[in-house]
């Protein structure tokens, strides 16, 4: 349910985002990261904004799993902390 709240807290702003992070468990109730996937069940997850909210919160942001280079990219161009992949090393080199 924490991360729902965050996919709704991303599409929010002001006032509205702030209460909705609230409710969301972040590193003074011991959360200290947030694993989410790009989609589940056709609906986008892992956006820019969620990131943004996430970090908002405290919380680092680990996106999975992640093969795509492309989609590497991308994620690492919103600040995500940690990709999970099958493809370690190839994700590594491509970082470097």
């Amino acid at each position: 349910s924490a991360v729902a709240r965050l996919v709704v807290a991303a599409h929010l702003r002001g006032r509205a985002r702030s209460e909705m992070l609230r409710a969301v468990p972040g590193p003074e109730r011991g959360a200290q990261v947030v694993q989410a996937p790009l989609f589940t069940k056709r609906i986008a997850v892992l956006t820019e904004d969620f990131v943004e909210a996430a970090h908002e919160k405290g919380l680092a942001v680990h996106a999975w799993t992640i093969n795509d280079l492309e989609q590497v990219d991308i994620l690492a161009g919103w600040g995500v902390d940690g990709i999970n992949t099958d493809e370690p090393s190839t994700v590594r080199e491509h970082l470097a």
